[in-house]
């Protein structure tokens, strides 16, 4: 053509550089490790945050508790308190041994359960020196090898333990109904009424931690059912009635 115009051919790629295909072609013609440089970057960040994370999640393992539903970190903070709680329930039981125990006749501070008053005057007819200090151990030191499971944090009752509740309250009930008459004639109306109703409360509260205990099991409900136990067994449980030796 003329006055100076070029004539461009509909398949010619060559043409005037202003055309609209001109960025088009030039992105065309970019290398592919320039494009895909940056997305490999972006991936392989984005791993590595991904193993750190994973890393720094397992850093410090946990084992599941065999006992229950508890997750023991290995903390020995954790397990100190667990001792610690034992130790101070079996102190307590030494108290209420002792309380049960020391008393001139049976009475509402003194029941003398049979427990601990059997060996008590076993111990006094062989003589043996401070047997009014080695029978209250008895009963922390039953609690300590019965609850062994408690220093490991244990949330859940152990079948064991509901068979002692069930063979307490039989036999309660049996030791109750046999001896009630000699009750009424040695100790009296009052002590032998307020034992029944003192068993008969111990015996209802324990069965109702334990079914809640089972439903939504916690450390402290476990630890506080098997004190229970223990408490009534060296306080209040088989109370001695009849005539003293």
């Amino acid at each position: 053509m003329t006055n100076g115009l070029a004539l461009v051919l509909p398949n010619d790629r060559t043409g005037v550089s202003g055309t609209r295909h001109e960025p088009q072609n030039r992105m065309r013609r970019r290398p592919l490790g320039a494009q895909s440089h940056g997305i490999g970057m972006a991936v392989v960040a984005k791993r590595c945050r991904i193993a750190c994370r994973a890393i720094l999640s397992h850093a410090k393992p946990r084992r599941r508790n065999p006992y229950g539903e508890s997750q023991l970190t290995g903390n020995s903070i954790v397990m100190h308190r667990y001792t610690v709680a034992v130790l101070l329930g079996a102190g307590l039981l030494y108290v209420m041994s002792w309380l049960g125990l020391t008393g001139r006749i049976p009475d509402l501070i003194h029941p003398f359960p049979l427990i601990l008053i059997v060996p008590y005057m076993l111990g006094l007819m062989a003589k043996v020196a401070w047997i009014i200090w080695l029978v209250p151990m008895i009963g922390p030191t039953a609690f300590l090898l019965w609850s062994s499971h408690l220093f490991r944090g244990s949330q859940i009752i152990p079948r064991r333990s509901i068979v002692l509740l069930v063979a307490l309250i039989v036999l309660s009930v049996i030791y109750f109904i046999s001896l009630w008459s000699w009750g009424i004639t040695y100790q009296g109306v009052i002590f032998t009424v307020f034992m029944a109703a003192a068993n008969f409360c111990m015996a209802c509260s324990l069965v109702y931690l334990g079914f809640y205990s089972k439903k939504s099991p916690t450390f402290i409900r476990n630890y506080i059912f098997h004190l229970s136990i223990f408490v009534w067994l060296v306080w209040s449980a088989f109370p001695y009635m009849g005539e003293l030796p």
